[in-house]
């Protein structure tokens, strides 16, 4: 899923904690933990954006993906508050952010990010490169994927792990097809990435069965929501709690699912009159928590 909810498009092993990263680490990573958030472009445009970090840290959410290699003060997408200027990133917001390269474009970059000391932790690779939003994003066949990236895979360091890239679901034969025109990439990916987006959770969890049986690799599940603009979410505030624990108890039963990301960490619907209607807002618009975030608190330890 890409831009803010207001432009969305229709759309290891057993799992453990993973060692937390110093607070004061310049290069992006993620912390410990299993719960993460997506952030969204709007995000910066809140009232209580430099809240929101501070809020999702103390309801237990330690890692955060949005939709950019660099920090988002130095993404254009990102810098759209009023009046412009730079998103400003809270404190201890870069260290928990997965650096996650959106095409081809970022790669080079992301090649000069690996050879840094240290080197990033984590590195997730094309986001969606099967679908555009907009225009924004370039749809990237799995041949030009597998060319462009066996270069930066070829360096890729052994502290660092690298995430696949990402279809848009559904997309079932993308990953499949880069593995074809890649030989031996995906041994070297560490981590499998996976947006799911179903109002059932039955069919998250399925989804996620059948990656698993496809890559027998950990996953990580970078974007979860029932949230689409296709009309078939009208949960209440109630029924989104329920959904969120059964899909996220059930995720936790797998054994091999490291790390979730709901979408969305700041506050966003589908468009006005939304406020109510299968809202999946961990805050709301001045950072405060939203009582969806206390329902994930409670769900984000073993």
């Amino acid at each position: 899923m890409y831009f803010a909810l207001l432009c969305l498009a229709p759309l290891l092993t057993a799992a453990g904690p993973l060692e937390k990263r110093q607070e004061s680490s310049s290069i992006p990573g993620t912390s410990g933990g299993f719960c993460g958030a997506v952030f969204n472009t709007d995000a910066c445009n809140k009232a209580g954006w430099l809240k929101v970090w501070d809020t999702l840290a103390s309801h237990g959410v330690t890692d955060s993906v949005g939709f950019s290699l660099q920090p988002f003060s130095q993404k254009n997408s990102y810098n759209v508050v009023s009046p412009p200027g730079p998103c400003v990133e809270p404190e201890g917001f870069n260290d928990a952010r997965l650096p996650l390269m959106m095409d081809p474009a970022d790669t080079n970059a992301a090649i000069e990010m690996l050879k840094s000391k240290p080197p990033p932790p984590y590195l997730g690779l094309f986001n969606e490169p099967d679908l555009s939003y907009g225009g924004y994003t370039a749809v990237t066949l799995p041949e030009d994927a597998a060319k462009n990236l066996t270069t930066l895979i070829d360096v890729k360091q052994p502290d660092t792990r690298l995430l696949s890239p990402v279809p848009a679901y559904p997309s079932p034969d993308w990953l499949d097809q880069f593995d074809g025109n890649c030989t031996g990439c995906m041994d070297k990916i560490d981590i499998i990435s996976a947006h799911v987006y179903h109002v059932k959770p039955e069919d998250s969890v399925a989804q996620i069965k059948a990656i698993h049986d496809r890559w027998q690799k950990p996953i990580w599940v970078t974007e979860i929501s029932p949230t689409t603009q296709m009309g078939n979410c009208q949960f209440s505030g109630e029924e989104m709690k329920t959904y969120m624990t059964t899909v996220v108890n059930a995720i936790k039963e797998l054994g091999y699912v490291e790390k979730i990301f709901w979408n969305t960490g700041a506050y966003g619907t589908l468009g006005p009159g939304y406020e109510h209607i299968c809202n999946p807002s961990l805050t709301n618009e001045d950072g405060s928590a939203t009582t969806l975030l206390d329902t994930y608190k409670g769900l984000c330890s073993f």
